[in-house]
């Protein structure tokens, strides 16, 4: 290879390198998977895991949700779905059954499953969000606000104990994935320690199994 050709694959290998770290800060924006155009699952309703699981998710309405954060103060894991996702159920089915991962956030959070087109009234920090149809069918004005605009199935939210936001994080995310992001929150690490070297750090517990 002449001198020329070396240092051009020597200034592309350090670009790389720049973009891939400059990227990973971005990855609980960016990373997971979403359904592709016409996946459904269409006649398939309920949204609770089929399979038997040593541990069941303690799922709350938003309203009981907020209800009960203020007795107790506790964080709020929002899971903003749709009843036609395919990707959806596969997490309901392959993430949420997880027992480990289902003692870890009945234990550090209020659950509760956003139905993204739900024509249901509901209310946010006193003020009231409803179902607005638009050309593609319509949407809860709520799971508008949470995602800050950017619907996309599933979706988790995270909100601290006072309500406030700290992050929505699209796409689907397997147990283990989901087990390192919630325990980020859960702990208030994200107040202090970049993503990238809490999950480079991060160890899955003894007990857990995939």
């Amino acid at each position: 290879m002449s001198r020329l050709g070396v240092c051009f694959a020597m200034v592309l290998m350090i670009g790389l390198t720049i973009t891939a770290a400059r990227a990973q800060e971005q990855l609980l924006l960016k990373k997971g998977t979403t359904p592709k155009t016409g996946v459904t699952a269409k006649g398939i309703t309920p949204r609770t895991p089929t399979r038997s699981q040593a541990v069941t998710l303690n799922w709350v309405s938003w309203e009981e949700a907020v209800e009960l954060n203020k007795k107790e103060k506790k964080k709020i894991l929002l899971d903003v779905f749709t009843y036609w996702c395919g990707w959806c159920k596969k997490m309901d089915a392959e993430t949420f059954s997880n027992s480990y991962l289902a003692k870890y956030l009945n234990d550090n959070y209020y659950l509760v499953k956003l139905d993204a087109e739900s024509k249901e009234p509901l209310e946010y920090k006193g003020k009231e969000f409803r179902y607005v149809r638009s050309s593609k069918g319509g949407h809860h004005e709520l799971a508008e606000e949470l995602l800050r605009g950017h619907l996309s199935f599933p979706s988790l939210v995270f909100l601290d104990e006072n309500m406030e936001m700290i992050q929505p994080i699209p796409g689907y995310r397997d147990a283990e994935e989901l087990l390192m992001i919630s325990s980020y929150f859960g702990t208030g690490k994200y107040k202090e320690v970049p993503w990238s070297i809490f999950q480079k750090d991060f160890k899955v517990p003894e007990g857990f199994k995939r």
